[in-house]
């Protein structure tokens, strides 16, 4: 009898396990899986969730690792200041300063309207009339330079860098107005001869590089030459002085470009000692 009584008591032992194990597993089954970062099933994921596309393009962003960072002039200078063309030109930056490899092709001077020489998007197709305006109606004195990055002078790695001078409040304006068009056209269906054409802008604000600083990234994806590479235009007021430094490499690149030629304003401009 004990014999017996014992084999049941196993068996029922053994068919208990059995069934908690069982219970384990479809816990586990009704678990969703965590996604590995990069995974098709990750990215699936984040394409889900709503993202706000107004603070996804206005995030801050501090200093790039790259250089340190760099003050403005703001309270230490006439806000009426502005600069002769020849004064611009001798400070833009040597190609030196841009690296071994650096030369630079072109350089130029003039005055009145220079949105034709910053670049930036088709921004006409979009804002408002008055915001338009007003964009259309921004002038100075400025000096501009086409800068080739990499060896040879076949090499696409280049650089361009505008510098502009306005009285103070004029250049804080314009950062102001362009902020206002990143808001109002974050993306432009241009229709060109070829194909249709989106051109997409975001923009972020970048702290301790001059007085501010705006980093602005455009890509355009349309027909067969259009592959949404990246281009970066970084603008930083020093003062009354806008630097705008445009290159199709990474964030690195363009904020280092930036650094120097701020760093160049202060010194040959503004006479401010260290950086």
């Amino acid at each position: 009898m004990r014999v017996a009584t014992g084999t049941a008591i196993a068996g029922c032992l053994i068919a208990l396990t059995a069934l908690l194990a069982g219970c384990a597993d479809s816990a586990a089954d009704q678990e969703p899986a965590t996604a590995r970062p990069g995974s098709s099933s990750a990215r699936a994921q984040d394409s889900a969730e709503p993202t706000d596309r107004q603070q996804r393009r206005f995030t801050s962003a501090g200093p790039s690792a790259k250089h340190p960072a760099i003050p403005g002039v703001d309270g230490t200078v006439d806000r009426s200041r502005v600069f002769t063309e020849a004064e611009l030109r001798g400070a833009l930056p040597p190609a030196e300063s841009f690296g071994e490899y650096a030369r630079v092709l072109e350089t130029e001077t003039g005055r009145g309207d220079f949105q034709g020489h910053e670049g930036g998007g088709a921004w006409g197709e979009c804002a408002d009339t008055t915001l338009r305006r007003e964009w259309d109606g921004f002038e100075g004195t400025r000096a501009s330079q086409v800068v080739n990055l990499g060896p040879g002078s076949e090499s696409d790695d280049r650089a361009t860098v505008l510098l502009v001078s306005m009285p103070t409040e004029r250049a804080e304006r314009y950062l102001e107005t362009k902020r206002a068009l990143h808001e109002s056209c974050p993306e432009i269906l241009l229709d060109t001869e070829a194909a249709p054409l989106e051109e997409h802008h975001e923009a972020q604000e970048i702290s301790g590089l001059g007085d501010e600083a705006l980093l602005e990234v455009l890509w355009q994806v349309g027909g067969d030459e259009y592959d949404g590479t990246p281009s970066h235009i970084v603008i930083v007021r020093i003062g009354g002085v806008l630097a705008i430094v445009s290159n199709q490499g990474d964030r690195d690149a363009g904020d280092l470009l930036a650094a120097r030629t701020t760093r160049r304003v202060r010194s040959e401009l503004y006479r401010a000692d260290g950086s």
